[in-house]
């Protein structure tokens, strides 16, 4: 069932008119003019831009088919990778910035030269950055995007994708840091509406939470005989056994803050969107925005992707090659289908088109960071 109903197809337009528009509005406002206002959005930004950037620069399109897909294989386990980010940008706000703004610097390879010395440093860290975020980031983001637009539309991935990264060079390029920030609030409040009304859909269509927590221990698919393609027994434990759980407790509470530290504390493009507020305060409210906001993708996106399990037990949750090769195409599993599936199976027209608009804004906003980073780290 593809997007292909005057109302799907509307929903989209706008929505690609309504980012458009907010891209001009933004370079209307004059911040281009100078370095600072180009690449910091003049240090003028509110809290709410703030706030909306961090969390829209962060969640891309791999993160509805990912943490849906890796929800319906494993359970909510993995919910507590974005758990964690809500203390994480707390100490960003009120540790790390505070640093940064006290050294004058504009970029991460600014400031470790600055704290280090030498020449060599800050063109290493750049291309090393640039590097992690294009096979890391940017690749995730575009495979995950590709797969809905190719379940969703049936278009061509090449073309797709050349046409998405044109509309997002377009605004990103010509507006600056300011007219990214404003185009992700947008896109903020786009990704919460959309993915709040697919999860009651999901959720509803399988009674509720308890009513997942009564099926989906029996969501198998056909002809299962043996453990494999049988759902965890500690699916619904956010923290699980040290020696046989796939995410055992200690790794997520000791090692995967200093990997959160890491991203949210010194990544050039969350830094950056720190550095482009107004004041400390603005700054910190953002990080307690962006905080709260990152309480959402276990309800958004993991728990419907344990509730589409329960409804497409035989593609979802697919055990053997032969079967899966059958189910989607790919031997190794089909669980990356769980959010598509959802939103062309439980959604009526427009809003199917909507939920497409969602997954384009977070791919959008992914790739927008990119493209903002790039400039800045050569510009400073």
């Amino acid at each position: 069932m593809a997007l292909a109903t005057p109302g799907d197809l509307g929903v989209i337009g706008g929505y690609f008119g309504l980012v458009l528009a907010t891209g001009l509005w933004s370079m209307r406002r004059g911040t281009r003019r100078t370095l600072s206002g180009y690449f910091l959005a003049g240090r003028s930004m509110a809290w709410g831009p703030v706030g909306a950037s961090l969390f829209a620069s962060n969640i891309g399109s791999g993160h509805f088919v990912g943490l849906a897909g890796t929800g319906a294989a494993g359970g909510i386990a993995v919910g507590g990778f974005e758990w964690s980010a809500m203390f994480i940008v707390l100490l960003l706000g009120w540790v790390f910035v505070p640093i940064y703004l006290r050294a004058g610097v504009a970029t991460m390879p600014e400031f470790l030269a600055l704290r280090f010395g030498g020449s060599r440093i800050r063109p290493a860290l750049a291309a090393l950055s640039l590097g992690l975020y294009i096979s890391t980031k940017l690749s995730v983001d575009m495979y995950s995007g590709a797969i809905f637009i190719q379940e969703a539309m049936g278009w061509d991935l090449y073309a797709a994708v050349g046409a998405l990264l044109g509309v997002t060079g377009v605004y990103t390029v010509t507006g600056g840091l300011a007219a990214l920030m404003y185009a992700d609030l947008v896109q903020t409040l786009i990704i919460v509406v959309g993915a709040s009304v697919l999860a009651a859909y999901a959720m509803g269509a399988v009674g509720g939470y308890e009513g997942l927590m009564e099926r989906y221990p029996l969501a198998l698919p056909p002809n299962v005989t043996g453990p494999c393609g049988r759902p965890r027994p500690d699916a619904f434990h956010l923290l699980r056994d040290p020696s046989t759980g796939d995410l055992p407790w200690p790794g997520l509470l000791l090692g995967l803050g200093i990997i959160s530290s890491w991203y949210w504390c010194t990544d050039q493009v969350i830094v950056q969107r720190c550095l482009a507020g107004r004041s400390l305060t603005h700054v910190r409210a953002g990080c307690v925005v962006c905080g709260y906001l990152k309480v959402l993708p276990m309800f958004l996106m993991v728990l419907p992707g344990m509730a589409a399990r329960v409804l497409f037990p035989d593609v979802v949750g697919c055990a053997d090659p032969q079967g899966c090769a059958r189910a989607c195409g790919a031997p190794a599993g089909c669980s990356n289908l769980a959010y598509p599936r959802l939103v062309l199976t439980l959604l009526p027209p427009g809003r199917r088109g909507l939920m497409l608009a969602v997954v384009l804004a977070a791919l959008m906003s992914s790739l927008a960071s990119i493209f903002g980073y790039l400039p800045t780290i050569n510009g400073y």
